[in-house]
């Protein structure tokens, strides 16, 4: 964490991710000193972070203990997703048979967009085109319906992009997954497009269950992680 004025940011992205991995458990006590020495940074940043973490809904505050982890269905959670791989999936099918040449062009500028952010270790930049990518195939699908579906179940729940790139998650693997939706789009064939888009997701759940289940496997794609309002 180089700059102060992104400390708070990145830090919300970790303690997040702690939280969701269960590496913070479920009514385990937040405390401000022993935050600030773990993550090297003042007090001020954790005090943000803590705030911004309570109005997601993943810690609350109580009296005489203070912030503590909130009660989080990871159950619940998985399912979700699982859901929302089929709805993606979905989505991509219907896009592969809508979408203009003109919108092929924007999710490969997109997709550009996005390995240039890697290589230049911009994250914002990272996270928006990826988000962009995502929001143009949804939109795609010309199935208000399907969209609006999606976007409640996003907004149901804890995604946030993400603001550190141990945050964001596995970047090969979102590169690699953007890859093969856009290659199952670009062919117009929905069922390629379908099992690409679903594969995405799964492939976080998957990451997501082996390094729960302490096998080792590197760090959890950012797709697991939902967004709340």
């Amino acid at each position: 964490m180089k700059k102060k004025t992104n400390e708070s940011s990145e830090l919300v992205d970790l303690l997040r991710r702690a939280i969701i991995t269960g590496e913070l458990k479920p009514r385990e006590r937040l405390v401000e000193t022993a935050l600030a020495e773990k993550y090297h940074v003042s007090r001020t940043p954790v005090r943000e972070a803590i705030k911004h973490l309570e109005a997601l809904g993943l810690v609350t505050l109580e009296r005489y203990k203070g912030a503590v982890v909130a009660d989080i269905d990871l159950g619940l959670i998985r399912e979700m997703q699982i859901v929302r791989a089929s709805l993606e999936g979905l989505a991509a099918a219907l896009a592969a048979d809508s979408l203009k040449d003109e919108d092929f062009l924007r999710l490969e500028a997109f997709q550009k967009e996005m390995e240039y952010a890697a290589r230049s270790r911009d994250i914002r930049l990272f996270s928006e085109y990826n988000e962009r990518f995502h929001d143009l195939i949804y939109e795609g699908s010309g199935n208000r319906f399907l969209l609006d579906t999606i976007r409640n179940l996003l907004k149901s729940s804890w995604h946030e992009p993400g603001t550190s790139w141990k945050g964001l998650g596995d970047v090969s693997l979102i590169m690699a997954g953007h890859k093969q939706i856009l290659s199952g789009l670009r062919e117009r064939d929905p069922d390629k497009a379908r099992q690409a888009a679903e594969r995405h997701i799964l492939d976080a759940i998957r990451v997501h269950d082996l390094q729960r289940s302490g096998s080792g496997v590197g760090e959890i794609p950012d797709i697991f992680f939902f967004r709340a309002y």
